[in-house]
């Protein structure tokens, strides 16, 4: 049986090795395996919870605390105990005290074309858990009166197979046995059977090719009704045994991926199919995708990020006693709103009949391998996704934990849906924004270097790895340089001699500043105390020049070179902007009224004057013309702006 052993740190290779399953013995090794990151984002559930520290053994524990729950993970298709060692670790965190079990017995049955049926593969569960369920009985002695409580896990087809255990379980199970959650992830209760209105997932109805070898495939795709009636449909039967032990449970949830995941259309896995499920948006509206539209630079945006995109709960349709079985009756082939599967509308008639709360996550992540997201498969993921996916198993895990608090209806727990739970936005950042943080310095254009901050290192090995042929390095928090990559081998001297570079002296910080462009690539900032001084220095200068303001504003832009202007501004940006600064209007800044200005001396008021005389041929010639900024000016702001500085 799986033994919950305590979970280490990762060493290197061993994270595929622990995680890699192929058989059975080798699957209940790797469900105790270490699946924590030596990063802070990876050790995190998304609920407060820190898995740096080894867990607690939890196979007697439940005896100990005096508490029976029991708490079985059935695996799917082609998967292994192994799969649950991320919700294992997870929810052992969050309750050391249950009994977690990832089921062993199906693992040599569950091979793509030559596994066992549903069917089959049911008695097989069925048994495992009775074992379980008997052994919880013997093990819990403090509080014999206490029943036990199980709860069921279910990822892809192991939800239908649990479902299908359920009947044998109830009959042979001790009549006090309580029946907590019964929770799905990605499961395909109205199959998975393509429409043509999804042309790209037809090869699932191929399914009934590999009935010649097993029934399993056949039974996925609503395909085996040649040995009468198909099983999904038997499963959904409001008169047979499946429903009637399915609502013993407490609680019934269902959770899917909104888009993304080639397996399971969105419909089948929530029950959901009145609905559209388009791939959810990461936010256009970002400050940093409208820099990437206008093309100041290759990076910008966000990238990716997870969250949930929707959530219900169905009211239970009454089930009539006089209604006949539905293995009598010809089948009504229905397809859901946005074409993705098609399925005999018994089933869906059948599984309304109880009420399910029902889940749907959102991701957006280049790459990911989505079928596995609710389960936290480390071996299928990369770094950032299973930091994404390591929360939002946490999340589900905690809903778990807490199921018998939550009342009726999990809506509590979330925020207003659809939301966005964590996102990677990458946008271009100044040099002291990159103090203490992983940066990736790239070359964009000729000598055109640009720093992007990282609070994380998954984070910024994501978009180290997304950048393609572009060069590009990336550095530690210490400054130290960890990889390079790319295809211009000559643009990495000029990315090194740009970052180590210290930021422009004497600091433009409160200061006017003129900064041009006097080579390719070569921005100098000049700065100047007061506005006529800056005004002059703009003036007799013939080379492309920006005149910027103590708040970092651009005021005037001249040169016929725009190519120098978009380096000078992006430099200015990258060098010389205070920490988290964004260029902003005079009429943002903090007005000071004469009330409530200090008292200002002749010399200060007369410099004052000076100023606002050196700027106001600026305010005569109307908003700067950069596409940069667009300002309003008028007299007693810009008087206010400079009394304020100065």
């Amino acid at each position: 049986w799986l033994k919950l052993r305590p979970l280490g740190p990762w060493r290197g290779a061993d994270r595929e090795s622990a995680m890699s399953g192929d058989n059975g013995d080798s699957g209940r090794d790797r469900a105790g395996s270490s699946s924590s990151s030596s990063n802070a984002s990876v050790g995190d559930n998304g609920c407060g919870q820190s898995f740096g520290e080894p867990m607690a053994e939890a196979t007697s524990s439940a005896a100990a605390h005096g508490q029976r729950v029991l708490v079985v993970f059935a695996h799917g298709m082609a998967g292994c105990a192994g799969d649950w060692a991320t919700w294992l670790e997870c929810l052992g965190a969050l309750r050391p005290q249950w009994r977690l079990r990832a089921l062993v017995s199906m693992e040599p049955h569950v091979k793509p074309i030559i596994g066992k049926g549903l069917d089959e593969l049911a008695v097989l569960a069925a048994e495992e858990i009775l074992e379980e369920v008997r052994q919880a009985e013997i093990e819990a002695t403090d509080d014999a009166d206490e029943p036990v409580t199980l709860h069921c896990v279910g990822h892809s087809m192991g939800g239908l197979v649990l479902r299908a255990a359920m009947p044998a379980v109830f009959r042979e199970a001790p009549p006090t046995m309580r029946a907590g959650t019964f929770l799905t992830l990605a499961t395909p209760h109205l199959g998975i059977q393509a429409s043509w209105g999804a042309p790209e997932s037809m090869w699932r109805n191929l399914s009934r090719v590999g009935r010649i070898w097993s029934n399993q495939l056949p039974q996925l795709a609503v395909q085996d009704t040649s040995s009468g009636t198909p099983f999904l449909v038997a499963l959904s039967d409001p008169q047979g045994e499946y429903l009637p032990a399915l609502d013993r449970f407490q609680r019934r949830a269902c959770v899917t991926m909104a888009h993304g995941d080639f397996v399971i259309p969105t419909a089948s896995g929530c029950i959901w199919a009145d609905r559209a499920w388009p791939k959810p948006e990461l936010d256009a509206g970002h400050p940093s995708r409208q820099r990437r539209r206008r093309g100041r630079g290759r990076g910008g945006g966000i990238m990716a990020g997870w969250g949930f995109e929707a959530m219900a709960r169905n009211q239970a349709l009454p089930r009539p006693s006089e209604v006949a079985s539905v293995g009598s009756r010809e089948l009504s082939w229905m397809t859901c709103q946005d074409g993705a599967v098609t399925f005999p509308r018994q089933i869906l008639d059948g599984l309304q009949t109880t009420s399910w709360e029902r889940l749907v996550v959102r991701l957006n992540i280049p790459g990911a391998t989505t079928h596995v997201f609710l389960i936290g498969k480390r071996s299928d993921q990369s770094e950032l996704e299973h930091c994404f996916s390591r929360a939002c198993v946490g999340q589900l895990a905690s809903m778990l934990a807490k199921s018998d608090e939550l009342g009726d209806a999990l809506e509590g727990i979330f925020p207003e849906l659809p939301c966005w739970m964590r996102t990677l936005d990458v946008r271009e950042s100044s040099r002291r924004e990159c103090e203490g943080r992983w940066v990736v310095a790239t070359e964009e254009g000729l000598g055109m270097v640009a720093l992007y901050a990282f609070a994380e290192e998954v984070e910024a090995n994501f978009y180290f790895d997304s950048m393609g042929a572009t060069a590009r390095i990336l550095f530690d928090p210490k400054r130290q340089e960890m990889r390079y990559g790319g295809a211009n081998l000559a643009s990495f001297s000029t990315i090194r001699a740009v970052f180590e570079r210290s930021p422009y002296e004497p600091s433009s910080e409160g200061r006017w500043t003129v900064a041009t462009e006097e080579g390719s690539g070569n921005v100098q900032l000049y700065t100047y105390a007061s506005a006529s001084e800056a005004m002059s220095s703009f003036q007799t200068r013939s080379s492309s020049r920006i005149l910027f303001n103590p708040l970092g504003v651009e005021m005037r832009c001249r040169g016929w070179n725009r190519l120098a202007l978009s380096t000078i501004r992006r430099t200015f940006a990258r060098e010389a902007l205070p920490l988290g600064s964004l260029p902003m209007s005079p009429r943002l800044s903090p007005a000071i009224s004469p009330s409530t200005s200090p008292a200002t001396s002749p010399a200060a008021t007369s410099a004052a004057d000076g100023a606002i005389g050196g700027i106001m041929d600026l305010v005569a010639e109307g908003p700067p013309r950069s596409p940069m900024t667009r300002w309003e000016w008028d007299e007693p702001t810009v008087q206010t702006c400079l009394v304020g500085q100065m």
